[in-house]
């Protein structure tokens, strides 16, 4: 053979090689970059905390109560057991709920359809695990006296349900919504001006409760807003609906499956899912077209009904917020 054939043949087999290295160099380098290090430890359960990439901080999650397996990954819940553990959200034992599908609204972080966990101002923090999104377990206004304000650029009309709303409160279960004191209150729930949709963080926080309102909501959906603030949850998310109602997963977009999650017992008040059994009388009850993909149900009772849902709190929301706040001082 020919010198020159030799040389060519040996150039050959070198390119060749090292085309096989490199590409085998780049698939060890994408699967090293998809992997996970940034990883911390809570030393109170030693669970670990997996910290998202900046591409997707919004799914950062606390595996605690539940597994998804890798196997299952891509198996839907309509073809799960609703005794199944991914039907649960995902939780701590202190009833913490950490979300793993959120969405960004101009200055906040939603989770649920209308339940702030953050601030979009923060999402760096979130990125790089600095904070934590999470939805924490209610906690009670600790007086009957519940301190609001009004932003300035809150529609002449909702005011005016702001104001109904205080009134009905104060004539039917005793809470006093009352004009924030800028001397004497550190804590009040701030009505403010949203960007899509009605928005509020549930329960006391110690601070501002800000509910964030578009010039759509009127005074239903502001009613359903100050419910979240008082503590409650929406009732398709009781660790008990089953016993209730049926979700028809089918007819449900992929994205939307988290909207029906349900939350573990430790997520709710104290003997509240007790106290309080699932009802279709309440204010907090999603509509059973909610989040179809279609004009089909997606929520039924469990005989396979539709039902009807309530634009004002009913008579049982009132007791259940009597129940609630039963032992706090006015």
């Amino acid at each position: 053979m020919k010198p020159r054939t030799l040389f060519l043949i040996s150039a050959l087999g070198l390119i060749s090689s090292y085309l096989i290295y490199n590409n085998r160099l780049n698939q060890k380098s994408e699967i090293i970059s998809k992997t996970p290090s940034n990883t911390k430890i809570d030393s109170d359960s030693l669970e670990v905390i997996k910290k998202p990439t900046k591409k997707s901080f919004v799914t950062e999650k606390k595996i605690l109560k539940k597994s998804r397996a890798k196997d299952s990954q891509s198996t839907l819940p309509h073809q799960l057991p609703i005794t199944d553990p991914r039907h649960l959200a995902l939780a701590d034992s202190q009833g913490n709920i950490y979300p793993d599908n959120l969405t960004v609204d101009e200055d906040y972080v939603v989770a649920y359809g209308d339940i702030i966990v953050g601030e979009s101002r923060y999402i760096q923090d979130y990125e790089s695990g600095e904070k934590i999104l999470k939805v924490s377990k209610p906690k009670l206004w600790p007086s009957r006296r519940i301190p609001y304000r009004i932003g300035e650029d809150i529609t002449e009309a909702q005011k005016k349900a702001i104001i109904n709303i205080a009134t009905k409160l104060e004539s039917e279960v005793q809470l006093k919504l009352t004009p924030y004191n800028p001397y004497e209150d550190k804590a009040y729930v701030f009505f403010k001006k949203g960007s899509q949709h009605c928005y509020a963080q549930v329960g006391y926080t110690g601070d501002i409760n800000e509910v964030a309102l578009n010039e759509g909501c009127g005074q239903g959906e502001i009613f359903h807003e100050v419910f979240h603030v008082l503590g409650f949850f929406h009732e398709q998310n009781r660790f008990d609906r089953d016993d209730y109602i049926r979700i028809l997963w089918e007819n449900i977009e992929e994205k939307h499956y988290s909207q029906f999650e349900k939350f573990p017992e430790e997520s709710f008040p104290e003997n509240f899912l007790n106290m309080a059994p699932f009802s279709f009388e309440t204010i907090m009850l999603y509509r059973p077209t909610a989040f179809s993909q279609s004009s089909d149900y997606s929520i039924v009772t469990i005989d396979g009904e539709p039902y009807s849902v309530a634009s004002e709190p009913t008579k049982n929301d009132y007791e259940r917020i009597l129940f609630l706040y039963k032992d706090v001082s006015p």
